[in-house]
């Protein structure tokens, strides 16, 4: 996935959050105008991942191209990504259960939110789909295991809260997100590397922010450990046998 630099994040237009708590994850009051970004992104995903389904690889990837085109005004280009991935989301090999159903549903708000021009509603709506399409990896083997993939979802959503004006809506995302890198950090390829190393002091700085209710400074440290997200994963990209 690729991202966009961190200065992005307050150089980008002024978005307003809408008072209707209508998108799954984005409850409260409107917030204040806050800058409207996804700006950072994985960088694996031109990889494909051997014996994941086709269609499940394009809908990760519509997901969070979903949000960079929100995020940068796009707004035709994001709801032809929202049609192509209603159109993969049927073909996913799960037909049913709740992980299908929750992407429909985030799916129908993101599309809900694009026609009415709401940037960070369409961006929570995207990332909430990203997170359930990480449910239907489920029994799959993808190179970047799920739970490093999840550490994406969680702290997209801490940078998101913190650009809606809602600090205090980070703390739930990052007790998970401190719970899966304890379970990470010690184990190989992880171990002992630099980008462990980095991960660590990034999202301390995260977690510091969050603490001090400081909703500007909370989505700036989300978005650098956004960016340490994509050195870890590069790490399991090395590991990968080659084809």
């Amino acid at each position: 996935m690729v991202r966009l630099s961190t200065l992005a994040l307050f150089l980008s237009a002024l978005s307003v959050l809408p008072a209707s708590p209508a998108v799954a994850g984005a409850p409260g009051p409107a917030a204040p105008p806050q800058t409207a970004i996804r700006d950072t992104a994985r960088q694996g995903d031109a990889s494909s991942h051997p014996g994941v389904p086709p269609a499940l690889e394009r809908l990760e990837s519509a997901a969070e191209d979903i949000g960079d085109a929100v995020a940068n005004g796009q707004w035709e280009k994001a709801n032809t990504l929202v049609q192509a991935a209603a159109r993969d989301l049927d073909a996913v090999p799960q037909k049913e259960g709740s992980a299908v159903l929750h992407a429909r549903g985030h799916l129908d708000e993101a599309r809900k939110a694009i026609e009415s021009r709401r940037s960070l509603d369409a961006q929570f709506a995207a990332n909430a789909l990203s997170g359930d399409v990480l449910d239907l990896y489920a029994g799959y083997q993808p190179v970047v295991p799920i739970e490093v993939m999840r550490l994406d979802v969680l702290l997209r959503r801490v940078q998101l809260v913190g650009l809606a004006g809602r600090p205090k809506d980070a703390s739930a995302p990052l007790r998970e997100t401190r719970t899966i890198w304890v379970q990470l950090r010690d184990q190989a390829p992880l171990a002992s590397t630099p980008a462990a190393r980095r991960f660590e002091g990034e999202l301390d700085a995260v977690e510091q922010a969050s603490g001090a209710k400081d909703a500007k400074k909370l989505a700036r440290a989300a978005g650098a450990a956004l960016e340490g997200v994509d050195a870890l994963e590069k790490e399991y990209e090395r590991e990968r046998p080659s084809r």
